[in-house]
């Protein structure tokens, strides 16, 4: 499963943008509050489960990712304007092995082994006085030219393969089927990842967040049938081309603490810097967590220049990792780490007026005006620290 198009109108700071090509890795590279993180909270938006509207105040439990209601959700209007809606459109494209295909719909699907799905939709802003609430709605999804979905006005299943409506019931639950792959398929692990002071003592916890990262981690080593994912972290992070250590607990005065071990040596992690807490975080996210299609927000977060690259390699190299379900990354950034086309597809973004624009694509020489975010003009620095400069984005960066 990969995103392929995505095109949006009215979130946020993206009064319109239009990516025509991700990759594996696609690298959404900008300077602080460019909108990058728009995108990638976009994407998580559509397609996380939502709640249906039961009463005025009241929302029933997560459902399905193509229809339900938004709550607080003013401030995603751009500039506020809650006026217009948001709309959008998203292509993902599919192996046939990763669909659950019920028996009625098999004919639409005889062919190929890939395919794409387009799905288009809408956020609509509600003005109730006791309840502020936005309507999602996927409007259409189609297969090619094969309409698979369609909510226009009303709802319709494989409208052209049902084109008498007689089968809805039956199509009803095949869609399902069908489409539950999509549900929760996309996950942002945020940048804040601050861990916190966490008690020995309680319950444990069965989400994970930078708040309950201690003692999630701590919950997976006690458990008999969650260990195994432990051990998967464990092997990740112990192993090149990290090698911090291995990973164990220890009753700080009843705080809870993580501890590193290597060779000889046991430590907190607090010891080695937040830099390696918070790739452990991002570990341990990308394992725990089903979505196929994992967004990483600063992934260089107090990391060295070598380190930036070897958890970006790290994280590429899960994606063809057997046991994971990772098949997509997605990365916000500012480092000059990941400023290169050869790790990725890289688009530049910029904020003018409060709207994020987009650049094409970098290509192997990247753009004069990337270029120029990256290292400082000739006229800013004298000889002496142009040159030191130089040394640096050549060698840590492999920039000429």
């Amino acid at each position: 499963m990969n995103i392929t198009k995505f095109k949006i109108q009215n979130f946020r700071s993206l009064k319109e943008i239009e990516v025509t090509e991700f990759t594996s890795t696609t690298i959404f590279y900008g300077e602080n509050n460019a909108g990058k993180s728009n995108i990638l909270n976009a994407l998580n938006l559509i397609f996380s489960r939502k709640p249906k509207l039961v009463s005025e105040d009241t929302l029933s439990q997560l459902e399905n990712f193509y229809s339900g209601v938004l709550r607080s959700s003013q401030n995603s209007f751009y500039n506020n304007d809650t006026s217009q809606p948001i709309k959008f459109e998203v292509e993902i494209e599919i192996l046939k092995s990763e669909l659950s295909i019920n028996t009625e719909i098999e004919s639409l699907f005889k062919t190929g082994t890939s395919f794409k799905f387009a799905f288009s939709g809408s956020i609509k802003f509600v003005d109730f006085s006791e309840l502020d609430y936005s309507e999602f709605k996927i409007e259409t999804i189609l297969k090619g030219k094969d309409v698979l979905y369609s909510n226009n006005t009303d709802i319709s299943y494989f409208p052209s393969f049902d084109k008498k409506r007689s089968k809805q019931a039956q199509l009803e639950k095949a869609f399902t089927q069908l489409v539950d792959i999509f549900n929760d398929c996309v996950y942002v692990v945020g940048s804040d990842r601050d861990m916190h002071e966490t008690t020995l003592l309680g319950e444990d916890v069965n989400y994970l967040s930078p708040k309950t990262f201690k003692k999630f981690l701590y919950s997976l080593y006690l458990s008999p049938k969650k260990f195994v994912l432990f051990e998967q972290i464990n092997s990740v992070y112990s192993n090149p081309p990290f090698s911090f250590g291995t990973i164990s607990f220890s009753d700080d005065n009843g705080k809870l603490e993580i501890m590193i071990k290597e060779k000889d040596i046991r430590l907190p992690i607090k010891y080695l810097g937040s830099g390696a807490l918070q790739s452990l975080y991002i570990i341990s996210s990308i394992i725990c967590n089903k979505g196929k299609i994992v967004c990483l927000e600063e992934l260089e977060q107090n990391l060295s220049p070598r380190k930036q690259f070897e958890i970006l390699n790290k994280v590429q190299g899960m994606i063809k990792d057997p046991k994971l379900s990772l098949t997509q990354l997605i990365i916000s950034s500012h480092s000059s780490v990941y400023a290169k086309p050869k790790l990725g597809t890289i688009y530049f973004l910029e904020k003018k007026d409060g709207k994020t624009t987009i650049n094409s694509k970098e290509t192997k020489k990247i753009s004069k005006k990337m270029q120029g975010h990256l290292a400082p003009s000739q006229g800013e620095w004298d000889e002496s620290q142009m040159k030191e400069i130089k040394r640096i984005l050549k060698e840590e960066h492999d920039f000429e």
